[in-house]
Protein backbone atom coordinates (compact mmCIF):
# COMPACT_ATOMS: atom_id res chain seq x y z
CA UNK A 1 0.00 0.00 0.00
CA UNK A 2 1.01 3.58 -0.46
CA UNK A 3 2.72 5.52 2.31
CA UNK A 4 0.01 8.09 2.82
CA UNK A 5 -2.98 8.29 5.10
CA UNK A 6 -6.25 7.18 3.62
CA UNK A 7 -8.64 10.06 4.14
CA UNK A 8 -11.67 8.62 2.36
CA UNK A 9 -12.78 5.11 1.46
CA UNK A 10 -12.18 5.74 -2.25
CA UNK A 11 -8.45 6.03 -1.45
CA UNK A 12 -8.31 2.45 -0.22
CA UNK A 13 -6.82 -0.15 -2.56
CA UNK A 14 -9.46 -2.67 -1.49
CA UNK A 15 -12.33 -0.38 -2.48
CA UNK A 16 -10.61 0.61 -5.74
CA UNK A 17 -10.19 -3.02 -6.78
CA UNK A 18 -13.76 -3.87 -5.77
CA UNK A 19 -15.01 -0.85 -7.72
CA UNK A 20 -13.02 -1.93 -10.79
CA UNK A 21 -14.60 -5.40 -10.45
CA UNK A 22 -18.07 -3.89 -10.16
CA UNK A 23 -17.57 -1.84 -13.32
CA UNK A 24 -16.40 -4.95 -15.16
CA UNK A 25 -19.43 -6.92 -13.93
CA UNK A 26 -21.78 -4.21 -15.21
CA UNK A 27 -20.03 -4.27 -18.61
CA UNK A 28 -20.11 -8.04 -19.09
CA UNK A 29 -23.69 -8.51 -17.88
CA UNK A 30 -25.14 -6.01 -20.37
CA UNK A 31 -25.63 -8.86 -22.84
CA UNK A 32 -27.10 -11.38 -20.38
CA UNK A 33 -30.69 -12.49 -20.90
CA UNK A 34 -33.12 -10.62 -18.66
CA UNK A 35 -35.52 -12.47 -16.40
CA UNK A 36 -37.60 -9.91 -14.60
CA UNK A 37 -37.73 -11.71 -11.26
CA UNK A 38 -34.44 -13.56 -10.83
CA UNK A 39 -31.87 -12.58 -13.39
CA UNK A 40 -28.30 -13.75 -13.06
CA UNK A 41 -27.14 -10.33 -14.27
CA UNK A 42 -29.12 -8.63 -11.52
CA UNK A 43 -27.68 -10.94 -8.88
CA UNK A 44 -24.14 -10.30 -10.09
CA UNK A 45 -24.66 -6.55 -10.12
CA UNK A 46 -26.19 -6.54 -6.63
CA UNK A 47 -23.35 -8.62 -5.23
CA UNK A 48 -20.69 -6.41 -6.83
CA UNK A 49 -22.37 -3.32 -5.38
CA UNK A 50 -22.70 -4.99 -1.97
CA UNK A 51 -18.93 -5.55 -1.94
CA UNK A 52 -18.06 -1.89 -2.47
CA UNK A 53 -20.84 -0.76 -0.10
CA UNK A 54 -19.57 -3.02 2.68
CA UNK A 55 -15.98 -1.86 2.23
CA UNK A 56 -17.09 1.77 2.32
CA UNK A 57 -19.13 1.10 5.45
CA UNK A 58 -16.20 -0.67 7.13
CA UNK A 59 -14.04 2.38 6.47
CA UNK A 60 -16.60 4.54 8.26
CA UNK A 61 -16.50 2.44 11.45
CA UNK A 62 -14.08 3.26 14.26
CA UNK A 63 -14.48 0.05 16.26
CA UNK A 64 -12.51 -2.93 14.99
CA UNK A 65 -15.38 -5.38 15.53
CA UNK A 66 -17.68 -3.19 13.45
CA UNK A 67 -15.08 -2.96 10.69
CA UNK A 68 -14.74 -6.75 10.72
CA UNK A 69 -18.50 -7.16 10.45
CA UNK A 70 -18.54 -5.21 7.19
CA UNK A 71 -15.43 -6.89 5.78
CA UNK A 72 -17.09 -10.26 6.46
CA UNK A 73 -20.18 -9.00 4.62
CA UNK A 74 -17.93 -8.02 1.70
CA UNK A 75 -16.35 -11.49 1.82
CA UNK A 76 -19.76 -13.12 1.71
CA UNK A 77 -20.74 -11.00 -1.31
CA UNK A 78 -17.54 -11.78 -3.21
CA UNK A 79 -18.07 -15.50 -2.64
CA UNK A 80 -21.61 -15.21 -4.03
CA UNK A 81 -20.28 -13.22 -6.98
CA UNK A 82 -17.62 -15.86 -7.74
CA UNK A 83 -20.37 -18.49 -7.70
CA UNK A 84 -22.36 -16.36 -10.18
CA UNK A 85 -19.29 -15.99 -12.40
CA UNK A 86 -18.84 -19.77 -12.45
CA UNK A 87 -22.51 -20.23 -13.34
CA UNK A 88 -22.17 -17.62 -16.10
CA UNK A 89 -19.28 -19.58 -17.59
CA UNK A 90 -21.21 -22.86 -17.41
CA UNK A 91 -24.24 -21.24 -19.09
CA UNK A 92 -21.98 -19.87 -21.85
CA UNK A 93 -22.78 -16.26 -20.96
CA UNK A 94 -19.05 -15.64 -20.50
CA UNK A 95 -16.43 -16.78 -22.97
CA UNK A 96 -12.99 -17.88 -21.81
CA UNK A 97 -11.37 -14.45 -22.14
CA UNK A 98 -14.06 -12.55 -20.23
CA UNK A 99 -14.34 -15.31 -17.65
CA UNK A 100 -10.58 -15.19 -17.01
CA UNK A 101 -10.62 -11.39 -16.75
CA UNK A 102 -13.56 -11.21 -14.36
CA UNK A 103 -12.40 -14.14 -12.26
CA UNK A 104 -8.92 -12.61 -11.95
CA UNK A 105 -10.46 -9.34 -10.70
CA UNK A 106 -12.72 -11.24 -8.30
CA UNK A 107 -9.84 -13.28 -6.87
CA UNK A 108 -7.73 -10.15 -6.38
CA UNK A 109 -10.60 -8.43 -4.59
CA UNK A 110 -11.27 -11.51 -2.44
CA UNK A 111 -7.58 -11.73 -1.49
CA UNK A 112 -7.48 -8.05 -0.48
CA UNK A 113 -10.59 -8.47 1.66
CA UNK A 114 -9.07 -11.56 3.31
CA UNK A 115 -5.83 -9.66 3.98
CA UNK A 116 -7.76 -6.87 5.66
CA UNK A 117 -9.66 -9.36 7.81
CA UNK A 118 -6.35 -10.93 8.83
CA UNK A 119 -4.91 -7.53 9.74
CA UNK A 120 -7.96 -6.70 11.85
CA UNK A 121 -7.96 -10.04 13.66
CA UNK A 122 -4.28 -10.11 14.63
Amino acid sequence: MANYAITKFTDSKIWQEAHRLSLEIFKVTKVYPEDREHSLAGSMRKNSIAITNSIAEAYNKEVREEQLKYYFLAKSSIIKLVDNILLSKDLNFLGDTLYDLVMKEAELTKNLINEQITILTT
